[in-house]
């Protein structure tokens, strides 16, 4: 719609999953009036060490208690990518999107014979190092595991089943009641401490 600003009054602006966009890429999305989250899902905003917090204090718990809510949610977020498998398979999907994304830029309108086709194409896919970029992306999610730094854990990782974690480690329910649950809270805004730490996490959006 933006494109084609004369033919109507209405614009698009959004937020999207980090999704592993580069620098550049949040860069040319923030242009276009989309801001991205600090999680690689946003299902993951419910982790972040101060949403979490603010949940189990909504549930009741204090002191001791609540530390040990919120370390066993750690714990076990941490434990689901502690081996050479699963940092491989998070990897993967790094990848993937990385070569989708180089393929979606791929641009060949200037291209009039097939041999220039075939240039520009090499040229733009070899540019990528799939074993170099996913290499510097296993070394990163294995400093965040070995600084035990959960935000940047939670960045890199794409993990729909981490909600599991979140409705037993701090609520003692299933993940579908624990997403009901969040889904009430936001909506009717019953209880503001978890509402508002989910807020201090969403970028702001500058309206087009």
């Amino acid at each position: 719609m933006r494109a084609n600003a004369h033919l109507t009054r209405i614009t698009c602006s959004g937020i999207v999953d980090a999704d592993h966009y580069r620098d550049d890429d949040k860069k040319y999305l923030g242009d276009l009036g989309i801001e991205t989250l600090p999680v690689a899902e946003i299902e993951s905003v419910a982790l972040l060490p101060d949403v979490s917090q603010a949940i189990a204090e909504a549930e009741g718990f204090r002191g001791e208690e609540l530390e040990q809510r919120l370390k066993a949610l750690s714990d076990s977020i941490f434990q689901s990518v502690e081996s050479d498998e699963k940092i491989e398979e998070v990897a993967v999907r790094y990848a993937k999107r990385r070569i989708d994304r180089t393929l979606k830029k791929l641009d060949l309108s200037a291209a009039r014979t097939t041999d220039q086709i075939e240039q520009e194409y090499k040229q733009r896919t070899g540019e990528l190092d799939v074993q170099a970029l996913a290499g510097q992306f296993k070394d990163e999610i294995e400093q965040a595991l070995g600084r035990r730094d959960l935000p940047r854990l939670l960045a890199l990782y794409d993990n729909k089943g981490l909600m599991a974690l979140a409705a037993s480690k701090l609520k003692s329910c299933r993940q579908r009641d624990f997403e009901s649950w969040l889904t009430r809270t936001l909506r009717n805004k019953t209880t503001p401490g978890v509402v508002d730490a989910i807020v201090r996490h969403l970028p702001k959006i500058k309206p087009f």
